[in-house]
């Protein structure tokens, strides 16, 4: 039976625009590989994450639930709750065999975002992760850290383990500075290509490849920040050896750098906008070939059964333009603005050659549901391939940026911000948006708010929280009522199962999900 049911291949192209969707830049196609899909694909031109980072992002799309609501039971953002029925899990438990190549450190068993996968396959792409390879920096973290668990020991007065607190800081940072001013042509230039990793990834496929389904999840880093690929597509962008060395401390710090536009709103120098639009352009354009390879790869495994593929992204980017309200990367404590939370959504069938676009809005956490419903597990209102049948799109999106403000602090505290000039009151907020084709309201824990007309102000510049009151009270209300629907546990704990997978079908065919 399990031979019938179609592969299932999710592609999430890390932090990707929309907007960067049949672009051009200086006569250049973008994406190309994107484009040529489109013909053939469901197109869903409004998507809308519901999350502004990878992990909750990633949550959300692999259990159907908003990630504040695996937050009431795991405590926390950054873990998954164990248990939450979770897609891998699912479709391992039906036949499926489950794989994912991941080059995002944050897909591990620590965040839980691992679970349920056969193979996991990793190459991860961080700075950080990048830094660690080098054995200088290795060693000198060791050493910190060997003094540190000295002071951890023997340092019980809380002022010695205060002023050893702040020269570690002090010390990593410095370390974290002569390594690049050092290494920094090793670091971004000596980068490890994707396409080779993907190429490398098909043996695993062809392994796993026979008369049971499968499921590969892959996650592609290449536009994220630090904006670093292989020196070879750069030059098709005309970046040039002393453009990448006039950005390398911008990109190797990005935490540093970020606090200047995300915390004040100050605007980037002229030159330096250009040349991360350039380089980000790079980047996007290099994913796109990692998608093609992937793409050639999954037809030369020549699966025998039908299969589904699409392609994604866990969220946004801003790029530090007046169109992005000044705001550089997706860690932005001020904005659920559209360039960070509308991502490019396509569903793929290689036995249906049927084009759609849907101007409609849509939203990511459905993916859940549209998997569910193409391996024939469940099919629900939710899934957006009930959705189009029944022409019955989401009339509100609802998402939220909820931080972690000990952390803010501290960061802001460790680099000598001045706390003075920073608008608190909007920074450590945690921000829900209320979304509709015409209109997004949001809302700051503050209680800040905002009123956006998505049609004659696309770029959301004026707040019509006074000028249009009928509007606002009324989303104020709808939002207010799904919070109070959403953050109900006792709502949720009849869903909630363990994964045990004698009865994790059972459960799942039983649930009763609010359409929201």
């Amino acid at each position: 039976m399990s031979a019938h049911k179609p592969n299932i291949i999710l592609i999430i192209l890390d932090t990707l625009r929309s907007d960067r969707i049949l672009s051009e830049y200086d006569g250049r196609e973008l994406t190309p590989t994107l484009n040529s899909l489109l013909k053939d694909s469901i197109y869903f031109e409004n998507c809308i994450c519901n999350h502004t980072w990878t992990v909750p992002s990633h949550i959300s799309m692999l259990t159907g639930l908003y990630s504040t609501q695996n937050a009431l039971f795991s405590g926390e953002r950054k873990r998954l709750y164990k248990g939450i029925p979770f897609l891998p899990e699912i479709l391992k438990s039906n036949g499926y065999k489950t794989l994912c190549y991941s080059e995002n450190p944050w897909i591990n068993k620590k965040t839980g975002l691992s679970n349920g996968f056969d193979v996991v396959s990793n190459n991860w792409k961080t700075t950080t992760y990048i830094l660690q390879k080098l054995k200088f920096y290795r060693n000198s973290i060791l050493l910190i850290n060997i003094i540190n668990y000295f002071f951890q020991i023997f340092g019980k007065e809380s002022i010695i383990r205060y002023l050893w607190s702040q020269i570690q800081f002090f010390l990593e940072k410095l370390l974290k500075l002569i390594t690049i001013r050092l290494y920094w042509r090793k670091i971004l230039l000596n980068r490890e290509d994707s396409i080779n990793k993907v190429e490398k990834f098909r043996n695993i496929l062809t392994k796993n490849a026979d008369n049971e389904p499968i499921f590969i999840m892959f996650n592609i880093m290449a536009t994220h920040n630090p904006y670093i690929i292989p020196i070879k597509y750069y030059r098709l962008f005309n970046l040039k050896l002393k453009e990448i060395k006039s950005m390398k401390n911008f990109f190797l710090n990005p935490v540093q750098y970020g606090l200047i536009t995300n915390l004040f709103n100050d605007p980037l120098p002229e030159n330096q906008l250009l040349l991360i639009e350039k380089f980000y352009n790079a980047c996007v354009s290099y994913t796109d070939l990692i998608l093609r390879k992937i793409l050639n790869v999954i037809e030369k495994t020549q699966f025998p059964n039908k299969t589904h593929i699409i392609i994604t992204s866990d969220h946004g980017e801003h790029l530090g333009t007046k169109s992005d309200h000044y705001f550089w990367n997706h860690a932005v404590f001020q904005s659920v603005f559209e360039p960070l939370i509308k991502v490019p959504l396509l569903l793929y069938n290689n036995k249906s050659k049927k084009g759609m676009k849907i101007n409609d809005q849509v939203q990511l956490k459905d993916i859940y549901y549209t998997i569910l419903d193409m391996a024939g597990i469940d099919s629900k209102d939710n899934s957006l391939i009930q959705q189009i049948s029944t022409n019955k799109f989401p009339e509100i999106i609802y998402g939220d940026h909820i931080k972690d403000k000990d952390n803010i602090l501290e960061i802001c505290t460790k680099f000598g911000t001045d706390i003075r000039k920073v608008n608190l009151k909007k920074v450590l907020s945690d921000i829900s948006f209320l979304r509709t084709n015409n209109y997004k309201f949001i809302k700051y824990e503050s209680n800040i708010e905002e009123l956006y007309d998505l049609i004659e102000d696309p770029n959301e510049y004026d707040n019509l929280i006074k000028k249009k009151t009928q509007v606002a009270n009324d989303l104020r209300k709808r939002l207010s009522h799904l919070k109070k629907i959403i953050n109900n546990k006792s709502n949720l704990e009849s869903q909630i199962t363990t994964n045990e997978k004698t009865v994790l079908k059972n459960t799942i065919n039983k649930l009763k999900w609010n359409k929201i």
